[in-house]
């Protein structure tokens, strides 16, 4: 995968996950007939308020990180590249295995059936992945 490639991936799963954050804020004061309730888009696993303040974190990360990877300013570094890819396999995985549960019949539980909120952590841990793999290859191309 070339660097423009990774670049379009990157953009486009920030996007995504913009799109969810502010898609989750609009359902928070109006309901729209074209976009789900807010609670699909909050598992209430946690506050909203702390919620929205980590989702705002983590777009600040993933532009400052694309923009960085854009500008040749992301230096090799294998090892922290495997670990990213590590963190993020496992993030990836632990969200198969929260979609699995709902599936098989935890419904009672709404952190295991929302899978709105499940579908974004893939959009999150995908990116995790692509960053790691970014690490990893050489970046002079």
């Amino acid at each position: 995968m070339n660097k423009k490639s990774i670049l379009i991936v990157q953009w486009i799963l920030i996007s995504l996950f913009c799109f969810r954050v502010f898609a989750q804020i609009t359902t928070k004061f109006k309901e729209l007939s074209f976009l789900p309730p807010f609670e699909s888009w909050h598992s209430g696993s946690m506050p909203y308020e702390l919620l929205l303040v980590l989702q705002l974190i983590i777009i600040l990360a993933m532009f400052r990180f694309s923009i960085k990877f854009g500008k040749n300013d992301i230096l090799q570094n294998i090892k922290r590249g495997k670990i990213i890819i590590i963190i993020g396999t496992i993030y990836f995985i632990m969200m198969i295995g929260r979609l699995i549960i709902g599936l098989m019949g935890l419904s009672e539980a709404r952190f295991f059936v929302n899978y709105l909120t499940t579908s974004f952590h893939f959009v999150l841990a995908s990116y995790l992945i692509l960053c790691g793999f970014v690490y990893v290859k050489d970046n002079e191309q």
